[in-house]
């Protein structure tokens, strides 16, 4: 555990080379908090799984959010606390707050170079994302001290370079969206709400399905042998439809490649 205090000795070189290390303060001098970093699961990160959707992988991405420089109110002090009367025009900050600038500047650098849509835009940062480290290894949850999981990382952390360029994109409609609102059991007084739209999920047969949504990231959701409608001898099926759109060189050609997950058949 010493290395999660950078003491002396307990960093590796190879890991920590080049890069701002954040450490916890502890026995540590100061000096040795800035010997060097890589990125990792921060304590406060938001984590999934998705409790309202679990068929939609939640988190998204993961972008800079420990030890962040940022502006700074002159209405309150650098601790925030009313008895502190400094005043600063800039503040080192830790949050999502601090993660969520750097993600809306990306989406701002790619929207002023590709006409793109917003959900195109999210599925390049996330499509592009990166979940291990040079050598292979995954990023480090910072509070188990283990690797970290999609759970934690969602599709990985962005790379603002990769993300100009994805190849194929994941695009969403409006109408995709409500489709999604049908499926998730909105009324049509609560789609209009959000949508100012008017439109009767009943109208006609169609079947809506949370997993049709064109979302790049996804969760199947399996039946334990204690559900209601599962056993121990039963197999589930599950279908997902996905469509992607080519923006990268014309014409072009895509492999799929599926990792093997035990006890699981995948084909796409």
């Amino acid at each position: 555990m010493d290395d999660v205090f950078c003491l002396p000795g307990t960093l590796n070189p190879e890991d920590v080379s080049g890069k701002i290390v954040v450490c916890i303060r502890g026995e540590n001098s100061k000096v040795e908090i800035s010997l060097g970093v890589k990125e990792a699961v921060a304590a406060f990160s938001s984590r999934g799984p998705n409790t309202r959707t679990p068929e939609i992988l939640k988190p998204d991405v993961l972008a800079p959010g420990v030890n962040i420089l940022a502006a700074w109110t002159g209405a309150a002090g650098p601790t925030g606390l009313g008895e502190d009367k400094r005043r600063i025009s800039f503040n080192i900050k830790s949050g999502t707050s601090m993660s969520c600038p750097h993600v809306s500047g990306l989406a701002a650098l790619i929207k002023s170079m590709q006409k793109w849509s917003p959900a195109a835009i999210r599925s390049a940062l996330m499509t592009t994302a990166y979940y291990t480290y040079k050598n292979g290894k995954t990023i480090q949850d910072i509070v188990t001290r283990t690797p970290a999981t999609p759970f934690d990382y969602g599709a990985g952390h962005v790379d603002r370079v990769a993300a100009l360029d994805p190849g194929l994109v994941y695009d969403i409609t409006v109408e995709d969206y409500i489709r999604f609102l049908c499926a998730s059991n909105y009324t049509k007084e609560q789609i209009k709400t959000v949508t100012k739209r008017n439109f009767n999920c009943n109208n006609g047969k169609k079947k809506y399905s949370v997993g049709d949504l064109n979302d790049l990231s996804f969760a199947v959701p399996l039946k334990a042998a204690s559900d209601e409608d599962g056993g121990t001898n039963r197999s589930t099926t599950v279908t997902y439809t996905r469509t992607l759109t080519n923006v990268g060189t014309s014409p072009a050609r895509y492999r799929v490649k599926v990792s093997k997950v035990d006890a699981v058949k995948i084909s796409v």
